[in-house]
């Protein structure tokens, strides 16, 4: 029979070479990504083990049934053994596990390649704080200055107004006032 074209003798060949091939891919993941994709798949077995004993009771064979029980509950330990270790991993323990020299040297080579982007995630992180420090303190001195220049705008136009009102120069005073009560200043005489 042919396959594609291929002999019925390179599916298995080609099954193998997939297989490597992830064995490989999987050797470079850090130790907890590798564990999580083994708590899948058993998760998956577990759930087919549980099929197979429907399929078994819905059948009566009791063998099957039999077969069935055991691989759960060999699937749940395997998950509960997995889970510990996880567990083990993510309070930095020591594991039941360690990663293969491999993984060593993945995790090494991935820190020293991605040791530039930290340390310009870190200046530009420090330099983002130091721009919102520094607008925060601009925004504080030009608030100071505003309230300033308001208040010395503010008394000069009452002292330009003082001054039409004692030399008696009523249009004079009118149009200060006006000026200072539309500019924001206190509506006094």
């Amino acid at each position: 029979m042919i396959w594609a074209g291929c002999p019925t003798s390179s599916p298995p060949a080609l099954g193998r070479a997939t297989a490597l091939a992830k064995t490989v891919v999987e050797q470079g993941q850090p130790i907890a990504a590798a564990l999580f994709g083994d708590l899948a798949l058993e998760h998956q077995l577990l759930d087919r083990a549980g099929y197979l004993e429907a399929l078994a009771d819905t059948a009566d064979h009791a063998a099957t049934r039999n077969l069935a029980r055991r691989l759960q509950a060999a699937h749940q330990q395997t998950i509960n053994w997995i889970t510990s270790v996880l567990v083990e991993e993510a309070a930095g323990e020591p594991t039941k596990v360690r990663p293969t020299p491999v993984q060593k040297a993945v995790r090494r080579l991935t820190s020293v390649v991605n040791y530039p982007t930290r340390r310009t995630a870190e200046w530009i992180n420090g330099t983002a704080e130091a721009v919102a420090r520094t607008r925060s303190r601009v925004g504080t001195v030009a608030g100071a200055a505003v309230d300033s220049l308001t208040a010395g705008r503010d008394a000069a136009l009452l002292q330009a107004e003082q001054i039409a009102t004692r030399k008696r120069s009523r249009c004079t005073e009118t149009a200060v006032h006006r000026t200072r009560v539309l500019a924001g200043g206190p509506d006094r005489r």
